[in-house]
C-alpha cells in the first residue's frame, strides 16, 4: 500500500472520506489533502508525524515501514482521539436526521389522520341533526 492510499484509508476510516474534514483536523487546506491522496504525490515525513499526532491510534510502523495493522493495540491506545470522536459525532448525527425525517412523515400522517376523522365527525353529527337524534358529547 503506498502513502497516499495509507492516507486515503486514514481520511476514509477517519473522517467519512471527507477532504474537508481531514483537512480540517490536519489544520491544513483541501488541496494539500487532495495532493497527499493522489498516487504518485510525494508526501514529506512532517505530514507524516502531523498525521501520527493527529491520529494518535495509528500505528508508526504502519504508516512508514508498512509493518503491522493500521491501528496501535487497544492497550496501547486508551484514550478516544478528537477524529475518532468527531466520526462517531457525523455517525450519530446522520442517525439522528434520519430519526427527525421519520418522525416528521409520522405526525403528518397522523395530522392528516385527525383531520379526517373530524370531518367524519362533522358528517356524523350532522346526520343525527337532521333525524333530531341527540348525542352526548364527551371529552372536551
Amino acid at each position: 500500500m503506498t502513502i497516499n492510499q495509507k492516507i486515503k484509508k486514514i481520511r476514509e476510516d477517519f473522517c467519512n472520506d471527507s477532504n474537508i474534514e481531514f483537512a480540517k483536523i490536519m489544520g491544513e487546506s483541501r488541496q494539500a489533502v487532495n495532493n497527499w491522496v493522489r498516487d504518485g504525490y510525494s508526501v514529506g515525513s512532517g505530514v507524516l508525524y502531523k498525521i501520527l499526532d493527529k491520529f494518535p491510534q495509528i500505528n508508526k510502523s504502519w504508516l512508514f515501514d508498512d509493518e503491522g495493522n493500521m491501528l496501535k493495540n487497544i492497550s496501547e491506545n486508551m484514550q478516544v482521539s478528537e477524529p475518532q470522536a468527531s466520526y462517531m459525532n457525523n455517525d450519530v448525527i446522520s442517525l439522528l436526521r434520519e430519526q427527525i425525517a421519520d418522525l416528521k412523515d409520522t405526525i403528518e400522517k397522523k395530522d392528516r389522520e385527525i383531520s379526517n376523522l373530524n370531518q367524519e365527525i362533522g358528517r356524523l353529527k350532522g346526520i343525527l341533526d337532521e333525524n333530531k337524534i341527540h348525542y352526548k358529547q364527551t371529552g372536551s
